[in-house]
């Protein structure tokens, strides 16, 4: 670098007064001189001050010439395309000149420092400049843009060229060199971070290495400066502009189509780019550069990313291959990884998460998006934790996957939904999205601090009663296992607060019934003390709705069932003689509960094998179906479809199938005949049997198969006539039962004739029942 300073500097000065009498097109050449040549010769302390003086020039100059170029398109002159090639190639022979010094910078291998700080600056605005001209190329050549676009590809690689070498020289700089740094260091870091990031806009359509490139020496100036510009630059807009760019990567590998019919190449250059765009975003969350300003548009990211995992309806309409699979996983959910790790910690990006969904589209994504958290916070502080739990808030994780698993119900039945789970010992399993949320719950709940219990068992209990099968029943799942993992003083306390908020309901109803299951289910492993205990709280002579539904099968000791089993029978059968002297709508529902609760100790065959003599089986038999049914034949109109009254027939249906083998002959077709009249009975309402008591006729036939009746009794002739009236039902869920009950008759009866005689009498129903039976019947199925 020795020279003639003095020389150099005449020479370098006179080129600047030469400058100020020429027009632009002249200015570049000698500006490209300059550069390549004059520039060359200047001692390093001094170049930073020489371009001090030419930077605005240059730059002015360099734009100028594109001014140039638009107003010969205006004016439309003869000799225009000449001049607008020869404007182009002196842009290129700028960029040329630019180019030549900053390779000269980096060949001389010295650590470089703020003295060529100008450099990047006049090669990002060249580097916009021509970018933006060749983007914008069609709009302002118009028709001649075939007859220059030589010239505009040259321009292309030029800059292109430029911007690679430009970010090569960013590598060697050095800023804040000591710890006087002038506040224009600050300056200079922020206005090349600027700089890139409107280039990488305009690039994002046009070459998606470079962008990668630009994208690389955003995020290391950002991170090797942090502790400089953190306080001094706003980095949101730079971080919003990499989220968009992203945003539109993932849109371009959905466009699958397209990138199958170049054999998957697009698709794996854009999942590259893309992969590589979500590092950036990674690096960038973990240098605390994500403020809540850009929170909203990362959660967006992370919906779109959600709709490409092989579990969503899209992937499996897509039918991607395992290849892209594996890239998808590598790239994309391996990536989002660190990020939201990071993001549990943020109370914006929790209120964000936690929040609803109000388009359809997004709430499986939106859900998925949920459930990749929760391992993260389940390895948070416990103050992080107990953020996501609610604490302070209405809104926890948790009641949020509950809403989410609410709207999204459908998805939770599709069986080609599948995700992965990897156990202690490394085994990968498939399983369905419900099972998948509920083990990272549990997950979550397993390491909740002791503190956010009450607020998690105020949730489950609080959804337990939801109107969503799904919701209700992952309720349930979460209670149970809270309960069994918990104390068996828990699993008590559980016990009888679900029994008290039965006691309370007069009648079952449909949302009632996971708080029944939730019952039957820990009851069953309550301590031998502890159901004795639940038994004197809450008698079956007084608690008649939760004896509904409570099986003695739950209870694990003997002495007591067998004592719950004297004292109730006859503790019902009095209470089923009594409502039968009155007709007040109270006596009806004693009698309604007194026949639950005989049906559900009935249920079970062994115990009641074990436990009940032939004597009491005989009077249950005499007093509850003879005179039930007796009282039931008095009445002359008949509203099948009231609601109380179907409630009476089901479990009135009920109880005489489990008691059949204990009657006569002469009731059981008394039986049968009010049935038929019940059935043949045409509602003022709805113009159908009552849908509740034709499932209870199902249940009746389905069990006399397992008798011999004499051949002289009219009941073989009635049964394809009920059996037809069941399958013709306008409810399919009746038909099914219907169905199911006829294919067990089937198998069971020794009076084949009345399965010939329903097909014979009734062919329309013939491929019905075939059907039917081929596709759900096999050897040894219990229907």
């Amino acid at each position: 670098m020795s020279c003639d300073n003095s020389g150099e500097m005449l020479l370098f000065d006179y080129t600047l007064a030469y400058l100020e009498e020429n027009n632009r097109i002249e200015q570049s050449k000698l500006f490209q001189r300059v550069f390549c040549e004059e520039m060359q010769h200047v001692p390093f302390d001094k170049i930073e001050e020489k371009l001090q003086t030419i930077k605005t020039k240059v730059i002015e100059s360099y734009e100028g010439i594109f001014v140039v170029i638009n107003s010969a398109m205006a004016e439309k002159s003869n000799q225009i395309q000449e001049n607008i090639l020869l404007s182009l190639q002196r842009c290129i022979e700028m960029m040329e000149g630019l180019h030549c010094f900053i390779q000269y910078i980096i060949t001389q291998n010295v650590t470089c420092n703020k003295n060529v700080r100008s450099v990047p600056q006049i090669a990002c605005q060249m580097i916009k400049q021509a970018y933006s001209h060749c983007a914008e190329s069609t709009t302002i050549y118009g028709e001649i843009v075939e007859e220059v676009s030589s010239q505009l590809s040259s321009l292309f690689r030029k800059a292109h060229s430029l911007h690679v070498i430009s970010c090569s020289l960013l590598e060697t700089i050095v800023y804040f060199e000591t710890d006087n740094s002038l506040p224009s260091d600050t300056d200079d870091i922020i206005q090349v971070l600027n700089d890139y990031a409107d280039i990488s806009q305009l690039i994002l359509a046009i070459d998606m290495k470079i962008l990668v490139v630009t994208w690389k020496t955003i995020s290391r100036l950002a991170c090797k400066y942090k502790q400089y510009i953190k306080n001094a630059f706003n980095m949101t807009d730079i971080v919003k502009t990499l989220l968009s760019q992203t945003y539109r990567g993932l849109e371009m590998i959905l466009d699958l189509p397209s990138q199958k019919a170049q054999d998957g190449h697009q698709f794996k250059t854009s999942l590259k780019v893309v992969g590589f765009l979500v590092k950036v975003i990674a690096l960038l969350t973990k240098e605390d550069y994500l403020t809540a300003g850009s929170i909203l548009e990362l959660y967006k990211l992370l919906l779109k990313i959600m709709v490409l995992l092989p579990c969503t309806p899209y992937y499996v309409g897509a039918s991607m291959t395992t290849e892209m699979y594996v890239a998808m996983q590598c790239h994309l959910v391996d990536g989002i990884e660190p990020i939201i790790s990071r993001l549990v910690n943020s109370q914006r990006f929790c209120a964000v998460v936690t929040d609803k969904v109000d388009q359809a589209e997004n709430r499986l994504v939106h859900l998925l998006v949920q459930l990749t958290v929760l391992p993260h916070i389940t390895k948070a502080s416990d103050d992080v934790l107990k953020m996501w739990m609610g604490e302070g808030t209405e809104l926890s994780i948790v009641n949020s996957i509950l809403l989410s698993t609410h709207s999204c119900s459908d998805y939770h039945q599709l069986t080609d939904l599948k995700f992965s789970s990897r156990s202690a010992n490394g085994t990968v399993r498939n399983m369905g999205l419900y099972e998948y949320t509920v083990r990272k719950l549990n997950a979550l709940t397993a390491v909740c601090p002791a503190e956010c219990f009450p607020r998690l068992e105020v949730c489950l209990f609080g959804h337990l009663a939801s109107s969503s099968a799904c919701t209700a029943t992952l309720a349930e799942d979460m209670l149970c296992f809270v309960a069994r993992y918990g104390t068996a003083g828990l699993c008590q306390h559980y016990c009888h607060l679900l029994a008290s908020l039965l006691a309370d309901f007069q009648q079952l109803s449909p949302q009632s019934q996971n708080l029944v299951s939730l019952l039957k289910r820990l009851f069953h492993v309550l301590p031998k003390e502890h159901q004795e205990h639940f038994v004197n709280c809450f008698p079956p002579t007084e608690s008649h709705v939760l004896w509904n539904v409570l099986p003695l099968s739950c209870m694990n000791n003997k002495t007591l069932v067998q004592q719950i089993m004297n004292t109730s029978i006859n503790h019902y059968l009095k209470g089923i003689h009594n409502s039968l002297q009155s007709v007040s709508m109270s006596s009806v529902q004693v009698l309604i509960s007194s026949l639950g609760c005989l049906d559900n100790i009935l249920s079970n065959h062994k115990l009641v094998k074990q436990f009940a003599s032939q004597g009491q089986m005989t009077m249950m038999a005499s007093k509850v179906v003879v005179d039930v049914w007796n009282s039931m034949e008095l009445r002359n109109e008949v509203d099948i479809t009231d609601s109380t009254l179907q409630h009476l027939l089901v479990n009135l249906m009920n109880v005489t199938a489990r008691l059949i083998r204990y009657l006569k002959i002469k009731d059981i077709e008394k039986v049968i005949a009010i049935i038929m009249r019940l059935l043949e009975h045409k509602s003022t309402g709805d113009k159908s049997t009552g849908d509740m008591a034709a499932i209870g006729v199902t249940t009746f036939l389905r069990q006399l198969g397992n008798l011999t009746l004499p051949p002289e009794t009219h009941i073989l002739d009635k049964l394809p006539q009920m059996f037809a009236s069941i399958l013709k039902h306008n409810n399919v869920f009746v038909v099914h039962h219907g169905l199911v009950s006829f294919a067990q008759f089937a198998q069971e009866t020794n009076h084949e004739s009345v399965i010939t005689q329903t097909v014979q009498q009734f062919p329309e129903l013939q491929q019905q029942i075939v059907n039917f039976i081929k596709k759900d019947t096999s050897p040894g199925r219990k229907f």
